[in-house]
């Protein structure tokens, strides 16, 4: 909840911004209108211009723009040097100017700051909370836009809660659902935005949760169909007339008047056509009127033509339906994909948008959907809903809405139920299309494994039948050779009777022979026909196969739609557990409160004359009298004078640890990159000699930040007798405890009870800080090193010689620094900052973040060299106390490794 007068939202638009704001009593929205050089208008352009150098900002907005065309007068070169599009980081602009996004996004939103505090009469940095919208998938991130607001004087200081971002698409939707109370809409009920802009159309299926200010997105889906492509197929329709070329020249050298053009286009034939042939006159588009210097790009018979029409060009019906139809084609077809994923379950559409005006587009929606959906309106362009939908979003913050009544809760488990359900149904519909997918394969299996069967006996047949034919022809060629060796011992005379009889049997065989190759050529055709068959009916096995895989991957793919609305589901189960797991955390609180009143009330008397007594003893007492002549206080305060002294000693154990980096040490450069990354720092390094500051920089944040991930684990574990010092701290943190419950539930004075508190931390920490993991005292009088400095002081060694080797005499003198580090690091940090009157607090300053002398130390700068600088590596933290308010102690500046702004891009991979 925010404590404002004034909520005001902005929208910062590619190519037009506006705010809107509403004082918290009334809350009426009331969005700006009033812009310097023009009035009567909700946005502003988001333009800047500058000087030769881009240094300063000559005008912005509507001054900024160049001359606007004016009818049968040709328009002249602008003076100035307007910039755009440095919301999309100056990445279309053909000729990108030398210059930052950063700072052109500071210069837009200071000039359009200047008129917010203008109009809302209040404190800009005090009594006012300022909504931001960017777009869902913007690239420049959350920090960075804060930076730019606290530069353009939006913001007292970068760290300040008077700023909040919300996407665009999330405002539009809070506008749109004060839109559907007016329709009565019930909670459960899903309803559709679908936001018309230039260059896409999106849309939202949400579902309503809580009394209309809690809507969940279901379903997401865009396509390439705004208003722009309709706008270049009315381009196209042109350059049919006047030529290709044409076009092309006038769009690069006269944007203004294409511009113009567009908003002519959109004016008075886009917007104002129904597609009712009774209503619709020809209209007539004079180039001479709205664009006259494209009239001198116009060649050859596209000329002849023009003129001979006076340069005036007809649209009839058919030719802005021709323009229009395919691009509302488009978003018809993504309403009906996002119908059918919420199963017809839509209780409105809604419409938003500069495209969304359009009357064709209204008429076909309402004509194609009006029986599936019971709502169908657009939300017109004057209505701003995105600088609205923002508004009511501040609105929402500066009222606690978070607690979330039981009817709410009985509401939201109806809603759930309903989605289990639908999603029941869908299980069902899934596995009765799957078994009768199996039934089908079976049955496929069984005809192809009975065709196979079939077609393998006959071919076995054949193959038999052809073996016994060879068989019997090869046992008559072995006979008839027996005879003729027969007849070769006989006489002369036998032999020509033999011969003849040899010619009759030769015929015969060849007769035979001649059977036998017919019967072959029957067996191969028959193969060759089978073959055939064969090849045949494995492609159509494997079409039915392609059939039923695509088949199966569309029943896959629903199964991973409904395993995806069962997480959701599971999600919000798991939500509504952790809502009554926190009703009884309640119940049972407010139980307990109730016993300890009475309790409380029991007490009261003696806790009073008890309270009294203290007071008295302590008066007389002191801590340092428990503790004999040994003063902790005054150690405690001379901790505090000595804190630089110490880190001082810290930073030159750690030079010596790392050591100079030179002679014969050798560092791991590839490793040394993986540090920078995991430090967020995308500085590119090239060698050991060129990049020694930083490589020492690095070295050194790893090795506190190892240091810092021993002790974290060390405080976690207790019961053992090297676990002394994590035990002191816990028992003083429930001590601490206890104290803080007995001057919240026990009557006296609480002073007593706050000094107490404070004197017991700050000599715990001063005794941890004199003793903590010091030397052992063993059973038998011998005295060896705290086992988490032997243990931890070996493994960090070993981490630093995987980044950097050193020779062995050198490398035995290193390594008996580690255990002085490790210790002189914990000390520093777990001890010495909580012994001040105030808890002292350490701050890695981030990468890119302006060096700022008060909080920073950057040393591989010269001291007269220091305009500019920015934060590559924060090597040792900032230590101070209440470092995000005014009052800021600043104990000791972060050490950071800088860089000039110029250098910037140089350095960066």
């Amino acid at each position: 909840m925010y404590n404002c007068c004034v909520v005001v939202g902005i929208e910062f638009g590619t190519t037009h911004s506006g705010f809107g704001y509403a004082h918290t009593a009334n809350k009426d929205v009331h969005v700006n209108c009033d812009w310097p050089d023009c009035s009567g208008k909700f946005k502003v352009p988001t333009v800047l211009s500058y000087d030769d150098e881009y240094k300063n900002v000559r005008s912005w907005g509507y001054e900024a723009l160049a001359e606007k065309p004016i009818r049968k007068v040709k328009i002249k070169s602008p003076i100035r040097k307007p910039v755009e599009l440095f919301k999309l980081l100056l990445g279309k602009m053909k000729n990108e100017p030398p210059l930052t996004h950063e700072k052109a996004i500071s210069d837009y939103l200071h000039g359009l700051g200047s008129v917010v505090k203008k109009e809302i009469y209040v404190d800009l940095h005090e009594d006012v909370l300022i909504i931001l919208t960017v777009p869902d998938n913007y690239k420049i991130s959350i920090w960075t836009m804060r930076e730019c607001a606290f530069k353009a004087g939006l913001l007292n200081d970068r760290y300040s809660q008077n700023l909040k971002v919300i996407t665009e698409s999330e405002a539009t939707a809070l506008f749109c659902m004060e839109n559907l109370k007016t329709h009565n809409i019930s909670v459960g009920e899903k309803f559709i935005v679908v936001e018309c802009g230039d260059d896409k159309v999106n849309l939202t299926t949400r579902m309503l949760l809580i009394d209309e200010i809690l809507s969940v997105i279901l379903e997401k889906a865009e396509d390439n169909c705004g208003g722009s492509f309709v706008y270049q197929e009315f381009l196209k329709f042109i350059e049919h007339k006047i030529g290709s070329s044409a076009i092309n020249l006038f769009s690069k050298r006269h944007k203004p008047q294409l511009q113009y053009l567009q908003s002519v286009f959109e004016r008075e034939f886009l917007i104002p056509f129904t597609g009712d042939q009774s209503k619709f006159t020809i209209s007539s588009l004079d180039l001479e009127e709205y664009c006259s210097d494209l009239m001198q790009y116009c060649k050859g018979k596209y000329r002849d033509n023009m003129i001979k029409n006076e340069w005036v060009i007809e649209l009839k019906l058919d030719d802005v339906k021709a323009m229009l139809d395919p691009i509302i084609e488009k978003i018809i077809q993504l309403i009906y994909s996002q119908l059918n994923l919420c199963n017809n379950d839509c209780f409105a559409l809604i419409f938003v948008g500069k495209f969304a005006n359009s009357g064709y587009l209204q008429l076909r929606i309402k004509e194609t959907f009006c029986r599936r959906v019971q709502h169908i309106f657009h939300i017109p362009q004057n209505e701003v809903p995105i600088i609205k939908g923002a508004v009511q979003y501040g609105l929402d913050l500066t009222y606690d809405n978070t607690n979330i009544s039981y009817k709410q809760f009985q509401i939201l488990s109806t809603t759930i139920k309903k989605l289990e359900e639908e999603n029941n149904d869908l299980t069902n519909k899934y596995n009765e299309k799957a078994n009768q997918h199996q039934i089908i394969v079976e049955n496929l299996k069984t005809e192809i494994k009975e065709i196979e069967e079939k077609h393998s006996e006959n071919i076995q047949h054949l193959e038999n039948q052809i073996n016994d034919i060879n068989q019997q022809y090869q046992n008559k060629i072995k006979l008839q050779e027996q005879r003729e060796s027969q007849m070769q011992n006989k006489l002369p005379e036998e032999i020509q009777a033999s011969n003849n009889d040899f010619n009759k049997y030769k015929s015969l065989y060849d007769n035979l022979q001649k059977k036998y190759d017919d019967l072959t050529n029957k067996y191969n055709e028959e193969t060759n026909q089978h073959q055939i068959i064969t090849e045949n009916f494995k492609i159509e096995i494997k079409g039915i196969e392609d059939k039923y895989l695509k088949y199966i991957q569309k029943l896959e793919n629903e199964n991973k739609d409904i395993i995806q609305h069962q997480n959701k589901n599971k999600l919000q189960e798991q939500e509504i557990d952790q809502l009554q797991q926190s009703l009884k955390l309640k119940e049972i609180q407010l139980q307990s409160l109730e016993k300890e009143k009475k309790e409380l009330d029991a007490e009261n008397d003696y806790l009073y004359q008890r309270n009294t007594n203290l007071i008295n003893q302590l008066e007389s007492t002191s801590f340092e009298d428990e503790l004999s002549n040994y003063r902790l206080e005054d150690v405690a305060q001379n901790y505090g004078m000595e804190l630089n002294n110490d880190i001082s000693k810290l930073n030159d154990n750690l030079k010596k640890y790392i050591t100079n980096l030179k002679q014969d040490v050798i560092v791991n450069v590839e490793e040394i990159r993986k540090l920078l990354l995991l430090y967020k720092c995308p500085v590119k390094i090239t060698n050991q000699k060129d990049d020694l500051l930083l490589i020492q920089a690095v070295l050194q944040r790893h090795i506190i930040e190892t240091i810092f991930s021993y002790a974290t684990k060390y405080f976690q574990s207790t019961g053992q007798h090297y676990h002394l010092e994590s035990d002191i701290i816990n028992q003083a943190s429930l001590l601490s405890t206890l104290l803080t419950d007995a001057s919240k539930y026990r009557t006296g004075n609480d002073g007593i009870m706050h000094i107490a508190s404070t004197k017991l931390r700050k000599q715990i920490y001063s005794i941890l800080n004199n003793c903590g993991f010091s030397d052992i005292h063993g059973k038998s009088k011998t005295t060896y090193e705290h086992p988490f400095i032997t243990f931890y002081k070996e493994k960090l060694s070993k981490t630093m010689n995987e980044l950097r080797t050193i020779k062995d005499q050198e490398k035995i003198t290193v390594e008996n620094l580690a255990a002085t580090i490790i210790r002189e690091v914990i000390k520093i940090f777990w001890f010495r900052l909580k012994i001040h009157e105030s808890v002292v607090q350490y701050v890695w300053i981030p990468y890119n973040a302006k060096v700022n002398e008060t909080f920073m130390k950057g040393e591989n700068i010269d001291d007269n060299d220091n305009e500019n600088l920015y934060v590559d590596l924060c090597y040792f933290p900032l230590i101070g106390r209440d470092l995000t308010s005014d009052n800021h102690e600043v104990y000791v500046p972060a050490k950071v490794f800088v860089r000039k702004t110029n250098d910037k891009f140089n350095n960066i991979k």
